[in-house]
C-alpha cells in the first residue's frame, strides 16, 4: 500500500477539541507516528517527499486555528517535520523544480496566505512567521509544553536552515 493511501489527517474529523477521547487521542498519536516515519524516509533521502509536509504546514499554520487538541496535534507534526527535513523543504522552495497545474493544486497556499506562490521563499518566511507568532501565544493557548518545545526547537532549525 502506498504511503499517500493512509495520508488521511484524522484531524479534520475531530472536531470535540476541548478533551481526547481514547479513540480520538489514539488516532492523533497514530497520526503523529506516521508522519514521523514519512520525515525519517525523506530526511534520510530514501523518500524525499514535498507534498506530504507541505499539506501539513499548510493545515496547521495557514488555515484558521482549530481547536486546542487538534492544534497540538498538527504542531507536533509541523514540528516533526521542519526539525527533520528543513534543509529538504527550504531547498524546494528556494529552488523549486518546475511543476504542472496538478502539483500547483496540491500545493496551493492556505486561505490565510492566499497571494503566496506554492514554492517559493515567502511561503517559508510566512511559515517562520507563523511559528513566532504561535510561540508568542502558546501559554495563553494552553499547548503542552513538549509540543511547544519541539516547535520552539523546528522554528531554530528554520533559522539554521537558512543560515547555511
Amino acid at each position: 500500500m502506498a504511503m499517500r493511501e493512509k495520508w488521511n489527517d484524522p484531524t479534520f474529523i475531530a472536531k470535540d477539541t476541548t478533551a481526547a477521547d481514547g479513540s480520538t487521542f489514539t488516532a492523533f498519536r497514530h497520526w503523529e507516528n506516521l508522519n514521523s516515519f514519512a520525515a525519517k524516509l525523506s530526511e534520510r533521502g530514501f523518500r524525499p517527499w514535498t507534498a506530504l509536509p507541505i499539506w501539513q504546514l499548510r493545515t496547521a499554520l495557514e488555515e484558521p486555528p482549530e481547536g486546542r487538541l487538534v492544534m497540538q496535534c498538527r504542531l507536533w507534526v509541523v514540528a516533526e517535520w521542519l526539525t527533520r527535513c528543513a534543509d529538504l523543504l527550504y531547498q524546494n522552495l528556494v529552488s523549486p523544480e518546475p511543476f504542472d497545474e496538478a502539483t500547483a493544486q496540491a500545493l496551493r497556499p492556505g486561505t490565510i496566505c492566499p497571494d503566496v506562490e506554492a514554492l517559493g521563499l515567502r511561503r517559508w518566511e510566512f511559515w517562520k512567521s507563523q511559528i513566532g507568532m504561535i510561540l508568542e501565544q502558546s501559554e495563553g493557548k494552553g499547548y503542552e509544553s513538549e509540543v511547544v518545545g519541539r516547535l520552539q526547537q523546528a522554528h531554530e532549525r528554520m533559522i539554521e536552515v537558512e543560515m547555511r
